[in-house]
């Protein structure tokens, strides 16, 4: 069992980027977003042969007329709520009502070919049949097995059965609607829903409002109403996106948009090839003449499929409230990661994802993105010195049940270079300048806010002390950690900011004072022996809906202070055992000083050389001296200072 469980957790830490939400013995959660369908109410049809909703079964009994074969040990398929029906590491999302689902996380057992089977239809008289339903199902492998769910149509009673739908993995319930008039003119056809675990422990397939009908000729649904939130005064297209639930192809459609309630803006859009039980995403011939800047509601309607009337017109229009900016500025995205040095998972996935940042110059003037990163207690032994209280109030706030955990702009991520590029590619109507000033052992951060649209009074800035690198062991191998947050200026729960008007900054200031080196878990300490290497990074979020608008860096230098220009060196082997070789680049003949320091920031030893001469030079160090551990070697070259970690074991 316990392997079993592992292997979840493994699967989770594998698949990063997968459509769907699961759970692993880590506490670990991944969600990402999948593109779901839209629902179109109740069906509109000349006849409908099943309108199960579930609603009439009791206790956990399927259908009275349907029926089932399982392998498994639990019964198979059941009735009841999603709550009831949901298990450990399988929750079924909230419904409305009763669903019917079989889960395998619950049983554990042998579900490789579980069937439930509809009540006969006789559809002789009908030429075309839809069959609508709500499906949750992951599509998950945990290797080696990977879960399956179809859907199968028999016309000879259940003797044989022809596969017609495969489902595919989501996140949260799945509105599907399929055509099965191959099997119109039969008098005897049965739905069958077949679940096959493989061998594996997996999770399940849950469904609910299952309808088999006479799909109507016209029957169009204003799936979304795709405007912006927040758009550029000027012309804006008005856009949306239609699904063509009726059996005739959609060639020319009207289409109308109010703002604010007023005038109609109408026009016919010809030209139109909408097949059966496709979606298409269309653009208003005339757009938007949105000139002044402020909050407008707009609403689009759609009418006269091919000149008809819609049968089902509940579903022809959709709202959308779009605020209206003087202007629009590059966006820098912000990523955000959880992590620890004692996961293994976080150690694979941060082997790709921070080279990646250092890639997109994460958290400098010229970077494609902002990056924060937090350290946290968790899994076993749970030791990350990081870890403090400010990592756990952002963790609270996300839901973060475990690790690694990124997330994109206050999106959960995979952390791909097209999701990095897509947010790099949207346009910000706010602006933000960092300034830190640094004096002795105290940071100063004085954040600019420059609204370019109304905000609402509520949305929270954000301060955060990152620390761009340093050198500590753990226990999942990784040695090297980069953009770690040390201390939210902001505290965690950020700073609230009063409602905004269009061109009008907004000005917060925070101070720290540092206090660096014996880093402890809980602490606020900085792992070096001063602030370079300190970046402050600044946001501003909704916390109702998790997006961030905006972030930015601070790209001053220590202003107050004298900020030394950095030393090039390298090191290696690392980890040292016996001999530690370094080469440094000198810019002139000069003395070099190196300082070693312990994990705690004690010097430990410290020697000096003299080199004649520019450019690359080498030291040989012994490390015999040294204890098993972790340590920070800095050199010293006039006003030039760096300092990178090293770990020595013998």
């Amino acid at each position: 069992m316990i392997f079993t469980i592992d292997l979840k957790c493994v699967y989770l830490a594998s698949y990063i980027h997968t459509f769907l939400t699961l759970y692993c013995p880590m506490k670990k959660t991944f969600t990402f977003l999948f593109a779901l369908a839209m629902s179109f109410g109740m069906v509109a049809s000349a006849q409908t042969f099943i309108n199960e909703d579930f609603t009439a079964t009791t206790g956990t009994a399927i259908p009275a007329t349907w029926t089932q074969v399982t392998t498994g040990t639990d019964g198979g398929f059941k009735t009841g709520t999603a709550t009831a029906l949901s298990s450990t590491y399988w929750t079924v999302p909230t419904a409305t009502g009763r669903v019917v689902a079989t889960n395998d996380d619950a049983c554990n057992c042998d579900k490789s070919n579980e069937l439930m089977t509809t009540s006969s239809m006789d559809l002789s008289a009908a030429s075309s049949v839809y069959i609508k339903m709500d499906a949750f199902f992951y599509a998950a492998t945990i290797a080696p097995a990977t879960e399956e769910a179809t859907m199968e149509v028999s016309t000879n009673g259940g003797t044989t059965w022809t596969s017609v739908y495969t489902f595919v993995g989501a996140a949260g319930w799945q509105p599907l609607t399929v055509n099965i008039s191959q099997f119109a003119g039969n008098a005897d056809v049965k739905i069958g829903f077949r679940y096959n675990d493989n061998g594996g422990w997996m999770y399940g397939l849950a469904l609910d409002n299952i309808s088999v009908y006479v799909p109507a000729q016209f029957d169009v649904a204003l799936t979304s109403n795709d405007m912006a939130e927040y758009v550029v005064q000027g012309a804006v297209p008005v856009v949306g996106t239609i699904y063509n639930a009726g059996t005739a192809t959609i060639t020319a459609l009207d289409v109308t948009y109010t703002v604010d309630g007023g005038a109609p803006v109408a026009a016919t859009l010809p030209g139109l090839n909408v097949a059966p039980l496709t979606s298409y995403s269309f653009s208003h011939p005339t757009s938007w003449n949105a000139s002044t800047p402020g909050t407008y509601a707009i609403n689009i309607t759609i009418a006269q499929p091919n000149g008809s009337a819609d049968s089902s017109p509940n579903d022809n229009s959709a709202s959308a409230t779009v605020n209206v900016a003087t202007q629009a500025v590059t966006a820098l995205p912000l990523v955000e990661e959880f992590s620890s040095n004692t996961c293994p998972p976080c150690a694979s996935f941060n082997a790709t994802f921070i080279p990646r940042l250092q890639a997109n110059n994460a958290n400098t003037s010229n970077g494609v993105v902002s990056v924060v990163k937090y350290q946290m207690n968790y899994p076993s032994p749970g030791t990350d010195r990081s870890y403090n209280a400010d990592c756990a109030t952002r963790s609270t706030y996300y839901g973060v049940p475990g690790i690694p955990d990124p997330y994109l702009d206050g999106v959960n991520t995979g952390g791909s270079q097209a999701e990095i590029d897509a947010a790099a590619a949207r346009l910000a109507v706010m602006d933000i300048t960092v300034n830190a000033v640094y004096a002795g052992n105290s940071v100063t951060a004085d954040v600019v806010v420059t609204p370019y649209a109304n905000f609402a009074a509520g949305l929270k800035l954000y301060i955060a002390l990152v620390e761009d690198s340093y050198s500590d062991s753990g226990t999942n191998g990784e040695i090297e950690f980069h953009y770690i947050m040390r201390k939210m200026m902001s505290t965690g729960s950020g700073i609230t900011m009063p409602a905004m008007t269009p061109n009008t900054p907004v000005t917060q200031s925070r101070s720290f004072a540092a206090t660096f080196g014996n880093v402890t878990q809980g602490s606020f300490n900085l792992w070096g022996t001063d602030f370079e290497g300190m970046t402050v990074v600044a946001w501003v979020q909704n916390i109702a809906t998790g997006q961030i608008f905006q972030s930015a860096i601070d790209e001053s230098l220590a202003v107050g202070i004298q900020t030394p220009e950095a030393i090039a060196f390298e090191m290696y082997p690392n980890p040292a055992q016996d001999n530690l070789s370094i080469r440094a680049d000198l810019k002139a003949s000069s003395e070099l000083k190196m300082n070693v320091y312990n994990s705690l920031g004690q010097l430990v030893d410290s020697k000096s050389f003299n080199f004649n001469g520019s450019g690359m030079q080498s030291i040989n160090y012994s490390t015999n001296t040294l204890t098993d551990g972790l340590y920070m070697v800095q050199l010293v070259s006039g006003n030039r200072v760096s300092t990178r970690g090293i770990v020595v074991k013998h």
